[in-house]
């Protein structure tokens, strides 16, 4: 049995979907900002006029590394929710959500992890190479701290993207798709349309959704061909990561005391599409000699 197919575990009618994603969509809506408006209440701002506070304002109130750890409490819920919508609503063994293999591979995550971290680092240097205005920003005071959030917190916020869209969705559209291809295109696209509400896309514009969705689709392609979630959590984790503490810009969606900020002006720059196009398949290509994947022929074929 294939990763993809192991939706077939517990149950798996339409109406056990929609209590899961209703449940997780009803959590979002009443829970996603209270932790952020009760952060500013709590610092003495009128809870009447919390929802006033724009998000440079919220910065300055409460610390970037407070403001950052109230972003991420929403998604540490959401993936407790999520998890016991497996167990009871489903009545899934939660290892399927994860991996075909007996136990997680941590050697895959971090392979994955490790060279992903390794590429963002090399394009980072050749982008201050080439002029781009990357500044030294490291703050003693709260750097230390960061680096606790992103490496015990920010990796929740991962996982429950990862198990989301690569695992339930991605398993569960198999159930009426039966070629994998299909469920990589439909969940990929919703993972980037999802991030639609991100501040890019109001500075950069709706081109941006590119990134996303064929990063979703990589993510996809990873998830079914290796048969677990080891080597898209390794990648996920690796660009949240670095995004939170190496480089940040004043305009992302995670706003840190990083180490460098990137000061030059927001633009969709060639970086991007050698990424999408040419990064992404050399790194498909690594991985399938590596794990000794025996054709991409799994992506198309009936499971």
């Amino acid at each position: 049995m294939s990763f993809i197919s192991l939706a077939k575990n517990g149950r798996k009618g339409a109406k056990y979907y929609v209590w899961t994603l209703l449940l997780i969509f009803t959590t979002t809506i009443g829970v996603g900002q209270l932790p952020y408006y009760f952060g500013l209440w709590a610092a003495g701002i009128e809870f009447s006029k919390v929802f006033e506070v724009s998000m440079q304002d919220a910065i300055a109130i409460l610390g970037s590394n407070l403001f950052f750890t109230l972003e991420l409490i929403p998604f540490c819920l959401l993936l407790g929710v999520l998890l016991f919508s497996l167990k009871k609503i489903h009545g899934r063994p939660l290892n399927t959500v994860f991996t075909i293999r007996e136990y997680f591979d941590w050697k895959r995550f971090f392979f994955l992890f490790v060279l992903w971290f390794l590429i963002l680092a090399t394009q980072l240097v050749f982008s201050y190479w080439t002029g781009a205005k990357i500044e030294w920003n490291a703050n003693k005071e709260t750097f230390l701290m960061l680096c606790g959030i992103s490496l015990f917190i920010l990796p929740l916020q991962v996982l429950f993207e990862e198990v989301l869209f690569r695992s339930y969705i991605l398993q569960g559209l198999a159930l009426s798709f039966k070629r994998p291809l299909w469920s990589i295109i439909l969940s990929g696209t919703l993972f980037g349309l999802l991030h639609a509400a991100n501040p890019e896309v109001d500075v950069l514009g709706n081109e941006i959704l590119m990134y996303y969705i064929v990063t979703g689709l990589f993510l996809g392609v990873l998830t079914v061909m290796d048969d677990g979630l080891e080597l898209s959590l390794g990648f996920h984790t690796a660009n949240n990561i670095f995004g939170a503490l190496i480089v940040t810009t004043d305009w992302q969606v995670f706003k840190t005391d990083a180490l460098m900020i990137d000061n030059s002006p927001p633009v969709i720059g060639w970086d991007m599409y050698v990424t999408l196009f040419g990064v992404f398949p050399l790194v498909l290509l690594l991985l399938s000699k590596k794990y000794k994947w025996n054709s991409f022929s799994k992506l198309i074929i009936k499971q």
